[in-house]
């Protein structure tokens, strides 16, 4: 039995704004025991399918789930380091070595304090 993989599901639209990767996102804490992207499916109420592709908000990539394409990325505000979000990105955009802005046109959910914490 072959598993059907739905093409181009829509993650929910924002307007667009201009972010950059958090440096060294991966060495700060979770968020109340949730991933970042699962984090970011609680607060948005948005489920993310295991065998859904989705285009990355803010390259337009193929990004999924299944294949570990899809991250829940620490982002912030280019103006607003302090203030720290999560959003979905291809793994290509959510990457350290990626410290260009990039626009994204997908909710940004607030990262909570207890993140701003290193492991």
């Amino acid at each position: 039995m072959s598993m059907k993989i739905k093409l181009w599901n829509k993650l929910p639209e924002a307007p667009k704004v201009k972010v950059k990767n958090v440096p060294e996102s991966s060495l700060y804490k979770d968020p109340y025991g949730y991933s970042c992207i699962g984090y970011w499916e609680k607060e948005t109420e948005c489920k993310i399918g295991e065998n859904t592709i989705y285009r990355c908000p803010a390259c337009g990539k193929a990004m999924s789930k299944k294949d570990s394409t899809l991250d829940g990325a620490h982002v912030y505000m280019v103006g607003k380091e302090d203030e720290w979000y999560f959003v979905p990105l291809c793994s290509k955009c959510n990457n350290s070595e990626n410290t260009e802005p990039m626009e994204v046109c997908a909710k940004l959910v607030p990262v909570p304090p207890e993140c701003y914490e290193k492991k």
